[in-house]
């Protein structure tokens, strides 16, 4: 036993020799506790083969090398048999310190215990020559297998299938994903989603290790050379001549050989069958041994902010401008400073004003209806919108708050969005009332046309003159206000800005379309389906709902005036109902089968939150708005030329009238196919808004160019009955083309920030605005005066001579009473008076025509009246005048 000795040098044995001997020593149970020395305290060896058998080598400690065995020697005559080297300490070598290159294994380290040594610099249990190479991945030991070829075993890294993301997708691999021509470091992994790029591998280290798997330090004299080759299929190693030369790698301060520096050549899309191998081999000058490592890897695909090039990936040098946010890019993009505040790599900050769809897409489009719609930034899609609004451009509001701001609706006029809890029912009831009233009015006047019509009952040509003095006009101008505003609203979509709102005009032209938009921020919430859909639905149901609420008020009315049901009225109704509801409904049913491109993404035109040609739209597409089209925009309009065009004889038949006049009853007999130009004018003008709708100019040359088109037929065919109904035709064209050209010169001032000029062009739209609605309102007015003009000055008078009868205001009302009580019988006489003469005229002529050729001629000289009817070359709108002017006297 050698038990707390303190030795100066070498151990407590020391067996040593300068040549080499063939015999060997042998040590047998022996115990060694507690000793200090320099080296190899326990047993110091020197080029003897030694043999230890059945000893303890505990608690030793030296301060060089060895704290239990140090040998000089030859491991293949080394033999360590049952034995225990424990706890002992040493500077370096803790255990057994092997001088040469050698190594410990299970041939000279036979059934002993070799553990919990310690070294203060170099491995604790056993300094040898490395017996393999381990691969560290951040700073993680990976596991090996080990391969035999050619009688050369191979280390190969060993990975069960892990995640990786490749080109913002989570996958599987097998394979160690590497960079392509990058250095692997470096190499950081964009995730687009988060906006940030990563280094997944932050180091790839080769370390040299010893038989107890202990980093061996100090290893100067290795070196590395590191080779790859690409194999064609799975699970084939390459021959090492087919190996590449890469690099010479150097142990560096930490002991290790760092293969992160490195970069690799291989195509990332090569099919899946094709993997790199990359073969470590480590040797030293002193042994003839080679230590191989083998990683079988892939590269990944091109990510953003990187171009494929030479079979590899190159990153973007977003300092000089470049950048890539696209996949598989082929050369990187250039940063645009008009669009751009800044850029990286893989990224762009917008600039306000600009909208891109995707974080993987090049295309950036401006937001033409509204820069403040898009507020810029390094996010894209909903996230660059502001407040309230998302889609396509950020045109569209957030009715099913999926940014989680709320539920916003969309103002028609400028498009911008506003909270559902500001939004009021007063508008829809107001609109509602509207719609009745108008309804309303122009039954009245289409039933008062018919009882005139009636009550002539003489021959058709001086039937139709007297008609046409005496016919109820009020929905006839009506019908024609509510056409022009419709049209008139069309320089509205022009993107402009107004300080104040013409939603009135939306409101009284297209009223079920208004309404039914009105109860966006409720059908979003009661309803799953698309608002696009909903919203036709429900304008359909509001107009069946009016339909209703007009069917039913009638049928009171009839049953307290004790009056007979009429069916004319249910015809009108609807006819008036769909002929104001016609362009409101085409526009929304082609606003489904159009389609708009921003960024290079086709969208729904009505919905820029929707993608066109899904498997849903298509749905809604073939089962819906196309079947609505067919329907609303050609086999109604066509059925009703179809009965007219049959029944055109029946025109002065009054049972036929009483059904269909709302459609020709202001047209002459020549164009009673006129309201099927308008629906055609209609129609082209929805076209036009729909697929033009991001084209401005082109939108108002051609809608220009359609209305000018319209202008020229109605001056050709003057289709009106009376000259004065063709003029306010032709007049109130006019003024939509020249509104519409003024609001593209508004458009233009206000893109180029031209404030002065754009407010005098939105004075000329009001004032404009104004004439077209005068013109019409003038005319209903004085229709009204001229039907309740005695019926006011008397229901006034009366008051009147109640307060104050002496008074002078009610002595001159009176006088204006007789007055016009005289006008009105002188008018009466006139009319009877001429009545009877063309009576007994057309009378005549089917009797008498000869003779009464003769008495007509005596008849002129009594009473020159009505000699126009025999005069040549005297027009029927000279007639008119003749009679007009006649029962004025």
């Amino acid at each position: 036993m050698f038990y707390s000795n303190q030795i100066k040098e070498f151990g407590c044995l020391n067996i040593a020799t300068t040549n080499s001997i063939k015999q060997s020593s042998l040590i047998l149970n022996s115990n060694f506790f507690n000793n200090n020395g320099s080296s190899g305290v326990a047993i110091f060896s020197a080029n003897i083969p030694i043999k230890i058998i059945q000893c303890n080598i505990i608690n030793n400690i030296a301060i060089n090398q060895g704290g239990g065995i140090f040998l000089d020697m030859d491991t293949n005559y080394l033999v360590i048999n049952k034995s225990i080297i424990l706890n002992n300490l040493a500077f370096e070598g803790g255990g057994i310190y092997l001088f040469k290159d050698g190594n410990i294994n299970n041939k000279n380290l036979i059934q002993t215990f070799l553990q919990f040594n310690k070294a203060d610099f170099l491995t604790n249990n056993t300094v040898e020559f490395p017996t393999h190479l381990s691969l560290l991945i951040n700073s993680q030991e990976m596991a090996a297998d080990e391969l035999i070829i050619n009688n050369i075993t191979i280390r190969s890294l060993k990975l069960k299938p892990y995640k990786i993301i490749e080109q913002g997708v989570i996958k599987l691999s097998k394979y160690l994903m590497i960079p392509s021509e990058q250095v692997i470091k470096k190499y950081k992994n964009v995730i687009p989603q988060l906006q940030i790029a990563k280094n997944m591998l932050n180091d790839l280290f080769i370390t040299l290790k010893n038989s107890k798997n202990e980093v061996l330090k100090n290893s100067n004299k290795v070196t590395c050379l590191v080779s790859q080759a690409t194999a064609a299929q799975l699970d084939e190693v390459q021959r090492f001549e087919d190996f590449k030369f890469i690099s010479t790698l150097q142990i560096d301060q930490f002991n290790q050989f760092d293969l992160g520096s490195l970069s690799f050549h291989f195509d990332p899309y090569h099919d899946e069958n094709h993997n790199l191998q990359i073969l470590v081999n480590c040797s030293s000058n002193s042994s003839q041994d080679q230590l191989l490592y083998l990683i079988i890897s892939r590269t990944y695909k091109c990510q953003l902010g990187e171009f494929y090039i030479d079979e590899g990936c190159q990153n973007c040098d977003s300092i000089f401008g470049f950048y890539s946010v696209t996949y598989n890019a082929t050369k990187c993009s250039i940063f645009d400073k008009t669009k751009f505040a800044n850029i990286s790599s893989y990224a762009i900050q917008l600039l306000q004003g600009y909208w891109r769809p995707n974080l993987y897409s090049d295309y950036t489009d401006y937001c033409f209806k509204n820069i403040e719609f898009c507020k810029g930034g390094w996010k894209v899609g909903d996230e660059l919108c502001s407040l309230g609004h998302l889609g396509g451009l950020c045109e569209e509001c957030d009715y099913h708050n999926q940014r989680g701001e709320g539920n916003f609706f969309k103002n028609q006029q400028d498009s911008e969005c506003y909270s559902c809890s500001t939004k009021t029912i007063m508008h829809f009831i107001i609109s509602f009332l509207w719609t009745v009233v108008s309804v309303l009015i122009t039954l009245r006047s289409i039933q008062n046309s018919n009882m005139l019509f009636s009550k002539l009952r003489f021959k058709l040509r001086f039937r139709k003159i007297l008609f046409k003095l005496e016919q109820d006009m009020e929905g006839i101008f009506i019908k024609m206000l509510f056409i022009y505003l419709w049209i008139f609203s069309v320089t509205f979509t022009f993107n402009l800005k107004f300080s104040i709102s013409f939603s009135f005009i939306d409101q009284t032209s297209n009223t079920s379309q208004f309404m039914a938009s009105s109860l966006d921020c409720f059908l979003s919430e009661i309803s799953s389906i698309e608002l696009i859909y909903v919203r036709i639905i429900v304008t359909i149901l509001l107009t069946l709902i009016q339909f209703g609420v007009i069917f039913i008020g009638y049928q009171l009315y009839i049953l307290v005036s004790r009056r007979k049901f009429q069916t004319y009225i249910i015809s009108n109704t609807l006819l008036y109902l769909y002929v104001s509801n016609f362009s409101g409904l085409i526009k929304q049913f082609c606003s489904i089968v159009s389609k708009r491109i921003i960024s290079n993404i086709s969208y729904i035109q009505g919905d820029l939150t929707q993608t066109f040609g899904s498997l849903d739209h298509n749905q809604w597409i073939w089962k819906f708005a196309i079947p609505g089209l067919a329907v609303f925009g050609f086999l109604i309009p066509f059925a009703l030329f179809l009965i007219m065009f049959i029944t055109k004889k029946n025109f002065n038949k009054i049972q036929f009238r009483r059904h269909f006049c709302y459609l020709f009853d202001e047209y002459n007999e020549e164009n009673y196919f006129w309201e099927q130009i308008k629906f055609s004018k209609k129609i082209g003008i929805v076209v036009i808004m729909t697929y033009f709708d991001s084209n401005i100019v082109l939108k108002t040359s051609l809608l220009g160019l359609l209305l000018l088109i319209y202008q020229i037929l109605a001056g050709m065919y003057q289709p009106y009955k009376l000259q004065k109904l063709n003029h306010l035709d032709l007049q109130a064209t006019q003024i939509c083309s020249i509104a519409i050209f003024i609001a593209i010169a508004k458009y233009v001032s206000e893109q180029e920030f031209q404030n002065a000029s754009s407010q005098i062009f939105q004075v000329l739209i009001m004032l404009l605005c104004i004439k077209l609605c005068y013109q019409f309102i003038l005319n209903i007015f004085q229709a009204y005066v001229k039907k309740y003009k005695a019926l006011f000055i008397t229901k006034l008078y009366n008051i009147l001579k109640l307060i104050s009868p002496k008074s002078k205001n009610t002595i001159n009302l009176g006088t204006l009473l007789k007055q016009q009580r005289i006008r009105q019988e002188r008018m009466k006489n006139n009319f009877s008076i001429l009545r009877a003469h063309i009576l007994k005229i057309s009378n005549a002529q089917i009797k008498y025509q000869k003779q009464y050729y003769h008495q007509y001629r005596i008849l002129y000289a009594v009473n020159p009246i009505i000699n126009w009817h025999h005069q040549p070359g005297i027009s029927n709108q000279k007639h008119i005048q003749i009679i007009r002017t006649t029962l004025d006297k």
